[in-house]
């Protein structure tokens, strides 16, 4: 509920990257893994106050936001740029930051208070490859091209209209989801990769949308 914290422990780095390994089959570097740590602390405290994430326990944050996000990084790269629409408490963005700093992200979050929460773990973490856009998305006007476009709690048809208009040819969207569903095939884009992997016993998939012209 909002305003209490969370129960449990924080995992150890070594704890994080296990879990990670176990279910991704790589884990990020001990330096990351202490820097994600960093960030869900400092969203538990953010989390005190406003309504940011759901979670009952600290392992629940590592394991089903932070590790979950890692699971994009085998399908981004190669990859200069990183659009996160509705960002929200950073869910995938300020993961994939921490873990791909040669990389562009941009946070695409229109409501003030998360949008000042993204701001602050930006400032706190020292990140530099990651900004925070408060335009919604809704058309796309004004932003600039983008390589890659995902996002992890907005509805998939948003996804693929925000998408055709950032991406350029060749351009990817990385759709996250939970159901084992028949790749849908929106006009525009070719069906690509597929990641599939468990969260304790739920199946989870990243789907690739290849942003074509022709």
């Amino acid at each position: 509920m909002q305003g209490e914290r969370w129960a449990g422990s924080w995992p150890s780095t070594e704890e994080l990257r296990r879990i990670s390994e176990a279910t991704l089959g790589s884990a990020p570097s001990e330096e990351s893994a202490t820097r994600l740590l960093e960030f869900a602390r400092l969203l538990e405290r953010w989390a005190a106050r406003f309504n940011l994430v759901s979670a009952k326990s600290r392992g629940e944050v590592v394991e089903r936001h932070v590790v979950d996000s890692l699971a994009l990084v085998e399908l981004i790269e190669p990859a200069a740029s990183l659009g996160d629409l509705g960002s929200g408490a950073g869910f995938p963005g300020i993961p994939l930051a921490i873990v791909l700093p040669d990389m562009a992200i941009t946070l695409i979050e229109p409501r003030r208070h998360r949008a000042n929460f993204l701001r602050e773990a930006k400032r706190r973490l020292l990140l530099d490859n990651l900004s925070v856009d408060e335009r919604s998305g809704d058309h796309g006007g004004g932003f600039p091209a983008i390589d890659v476009v995902t996002g992890r709690a907005v509805r998939e048809d948003v996804l693929v209209a925000f998408a055709g208009r950032v991406l350029s040819d060749g351009g990817r969207l990385l759709l996250m989801t939970k159901a084992s569903t028949e790749p849908s095939r929106p006009h525009g884009f070719a069906v690509g990769r597929t990641r599939e992997y468990r969260l304790g016993n739920e199946p989870h998939h990243v789907r690739e949308l290849v942003r074509r012209f022709t």
